[in-house]
């Protein structure tokens, strides 16, 4: 059984991180969710907060394979976490050109340290990540409807719809750098 491991903060977990499980998916019979957990940094969402939107998230985009889906948390190397799971690839999102090349560096030293682990990437779905250019007349041309791909236009995998979050509780001071609250409904 092939065993992907899918490092992240997941803080919480968006369309982009599902359509990378999705891909991953077809690689792998099973894949960990690894909620890295660093005692310097504030997450927005507790551990099992985190988990728990992602169990939603998978549920409702892909009800088959939850149970090939596995979330769990670490605090070591990605590499020894993984190799603790049993896992023999590494699973790693790009949204673009800046995350390849910072994740190439990455890939490059896990490999060093664990020539075992394979680094898989995978390409968000177009229009999940922030911004886009604009690539639509030329298509258009050749009559391809690609207004949807507009740079502005944003548009998630059919299969895919995050659960909903309310905020329950505000700063009173706008100099309060906390963030608020918020809760799964």
């Amino acid at each position: 059984m092939t065993t992907a491991f899918y490092p992240g903060s997941f803080d919480p977990i968006t369309n982009g991180h599902v359509d990378v499980l999705v891909q991953a998916l077809n690689v792998a019979e099973k894949v960990i969710v690894a909620i890295g957990i660093h005692p310097g940094k504030a997450p927005l969402f507790s551990f099992e907060e985190r988990a728990e939107l992602i169990r939603r998230s998978l549920a409702q985009a892909l009800p088959g394979k939850t149970g090939d889906i596995t979330v769990v948390a670490f605090d070591n190397l990605v590499v020894d976490a993984a190799r603790t799971h049993g896992a023999t690839l590494l699973i790693r999102g790009l949204r673009d050109g800046t995350d390849l090349d910072y994740e190439m560096q990455m890939a490059g030293m896990n490999r060093t340290m664990a020539p075992d682990l394979q680094t898989i990437f995978f390409a968000g779905g177009y229009g999940l990540a922030a911004h886009y250019r604009h690539i639509g007349p030329p298509d258009r041309r050749h009559g391809r409807r690609c207004q949807r791909f507009r740079a502005g236009r944003r548009f998630a995998s059919p299969h895919i719809q995050a659960p909903k979050l309310v905020r329950t509780k505000t700063s009173k001071r706008k100099d309060q750098a906390e963030p608020a609250a918020m809760e799964l409904i």
